[in-house]
């Protein structure tokens, strides 16, 4: 097994800027979560449209160092959403997808078929979506994409579907978004 490499930086690129459109199509609410925060651009985006908003990262290193533009409150280092004990209208992740063997670089690897670390996501954001709140989550054509959204029902939530897609030069980014049943 390699070890991961780990990286105290990751500036917005243009996944980031995918999930940041829908942020601004989506409708307001009292609560959002960034799961995956990063730079931290969609969490502070995340605040024009919402009340309170945290972001979690798994390295604590680029919680740190969010850049001034892009810093905000309400940061916790944990793996996924697991440290949260709270509900939102609205979560959203930005995962390392791509398919790779395995998980080398935690910024982008998303291990065989592009699933092992959104599938972990998946799961671990579930409780954290009120019931008729939703989830968005990027991923990709060159990952397995039919496997996320069916994780995504295995994981507990109603629904998966393809909301948005941007063609880019050799892959189609794609948005997937989750719900949970208002009566869950």
């Amino acid at each position: 097994m390699r070890p991961v490499v780990e990286q105290d930086e990751y500036p917005p690129s243009e996944d980031t800027f995918f999930l940041a459109d829908y942020i601004e199509r989506a409708s307001r609410g009292l609560t959002a979560l960034d799961v995956g925060s990063g730079s931290g651009y969609i969490t502070r985006l995340l605040r024009d449209s919402f009340e309170f908003v945290v972001g979690t990262d798994i390295n604590c290193g680029v919680l740190r160092n969010q850049s001034g533009a892009y810093r905000t409150e309400n940061l916790v280092c944990c793996s996924g959403s697991d440290a949260i004990r709270a509900e939102f209208d609205l979560a959203v992740c930005n995962p390392p997808y791509l398919a790779t063997d395995s998980v080398t670089f935690e910024s982008t690897d998303g291990g065989p078929g592009g699933l092992e670390v959104p599938a972990r996501i998946l799961d671990s954001v579930y409780g954290n979506v009120r019931p008729g709140g939703r989830f968005a989550i990027v991923t990709t054509t060159l990952s397995d994409y039919d496997g996320l959204m069916r994780h995504a029902m295995v994981a507990g939530f109603a629904d998966a579907r393809i909301v948005a897609r941007k063609k880019l030069f050799f892959e189609e980014l794609l948005l997937v978004e989750c719900s949970v049943a208002a009566g869950a």
